[in-house]
């Protein structure tokens, strides 16, 4: 629990802080510069932590060989990112000032640093050194919030300057904490066996796939474009407060998922009863709160934040349907069948992109929120559609 929901609640302080710290376009900018090196950070790592994480967990005697094959692997792709990160940035920031452009052409780095402080995990995980890994996975979110904190307090307000202390942050405390922990709970010594790479890039690429809507967010680059450095700011903000929305969906599915693969038919069939009914009103209660609260975000995000009170609603919305359409999702993987989410998350990602290519002669915030709303609106209904077949078909 506090190692998924850990990185949620310190994500949205995180946010609370960077929107009263940049103000809505200093938002905008941030948003922007981080938006491209976390998209090819997913591409480039190729799958590879879970393949770390699988192979680990099958045989733990060859940690060290595992974890540092992968690391080879993924840190050799990760400098061709960051390298192409670098040259594309300037094009991609095209609409912001030279300080911001250069800001993101620094932040490419975080390329190999998320590899660093990233692949690790798996072996924690696998080798059930669960309170590390809970440290660990919090680890880049507290050292996020510890920067904002600093800065707020010096009273910085530049996006640029704060990507650049994150990632000497991360580079410095980030990745020495990883390096003694590491020592300390598992200790096997990094080798390299190359012998194993193939099998370790056939298995991570598998589960990119299935995991790429995710990593590669083509929609949000889209909107990134689109909008405004203050509208993109709003934008941010809105999926955050709209995020919210996934926190009790998180409990519920944390308890109850786990429990599917090993049940029994009618034990299945009465734990996604309440598992999905539940979830449902909770989400429900959760979006009807969040839109009826909107006028809360400027008071907590900064008077920046005022105006936007119908996209807010509407992405407080989409944050209601993306909640219940993770908790379908993780029903589903319980049951076996992780393909669904996947198909739902594509089809999602394609209506969003022909939306906002729709919309992109007239870009404004609430044509955007509600094209997200509309694809959240479809991979829920998709999730639903997949579950309720398994479900008639498996535990009938």
């Amino acid at each position: 629990m506090v190692g998924y929901g850990g990185p949620l609640v310190l994500s949205s302080g995180a946010g609370v802080a960077v929107g009263r710290l940049l103000g809505a376009s200093g938002k905008g900018e941030l948003a922007a510069i981080q938006l491209l090196p976390t998209m090819i950070l997913g591409l480039v790592s190729l799958g590879l932590p879970y393949s770390a994480s699988y192979f680990i967990a099958k045989d733990r005697s060859k940690t060290g060989e595992v974890l540092g094959t992968t690391l080879a692997l993924a840190l050799s792709l990760s400098v061709v990112g960051m390298i192409g990160v670098a040259v594309a940035q300037p094009f991609f920031l095209h609409q912001f000032d030279g300080r911001t452009r250069a800001a993101g052409v620094v932040y490419s780095l975080f390329i190999p640093l998320g590899i660093v402080t990233g692949v690790p995990l798996g072996a924690f995980l696998s080798n059930q050194k669960y309170r590390a890994w809970n440290l660990l996975r919090l680890m880049p979110q507290m050292t996020y919030v510890a920067v904002v904190c600093l800065m707020l307090v010096i009273g910085i307000r530049s996006a640029g300057i704060l990507t650049t202390a994150y990632l000497f942050a991360l580079g410095t405390v980030g990745t020495f904490i990883m390096k003694t922990v590491y020592k300390r709970e598992i200790g096997a010594r990094l080798t390299v066996n190359w012998a194993s790479a193939p099998l370790l890039v056939r298995y991570g690429a598998i589960v990119m796939l299935t995991a790429a809507p995710g990593m590669l967010q083509p929609d949000q680059a889209v909107i990134a474009m689109s909008l405004s450095a203050a509208d993109l700011g709003r934008y941010s903000v809105g999926v955050t407060w709209g995020g919210l929305a996934c926190l009790p969906t998180q409990v519920v599915s944390a308890q109850l998922w786990p429990r599917l693969p090993g049940a029994t038919a009618d034990r299945a069939r009465y734990l996604l009863r309440v598992g999905v009914i539940g979830g449902v009103i909770l989400c429900g209660i959760a979006g009807l709160l969040l839109a009826k609260g909107v006028w809360i975000v400027p008071l907590v995000f900064g008077r920046d934040f005022s105006g936007a009170d119908k996209p807010f609603q509407v992405l407080a919305a989409a944050g209601a349907l993306n909640a219940a359409s993770q908790l379908l999702a993780d029903y589903l993987r319980g049951l076996g069948h992780p393909g669904i989410p996947a198909i739902s998350q594509w089809v999602a990602v394609l209506v969003s992109v022909v939306g906002l290519s729709r919309v992109a002669q007239h870009p404004s915030l609430l044509m955007i929120a509600l094209v997200t709303l509309t694809a959240s609106f479809v991979a829920l209904a998709v999730d639903a559609i997949g579950l309720s077949y398994i479900v008639r078909k498996r535990l009938a």
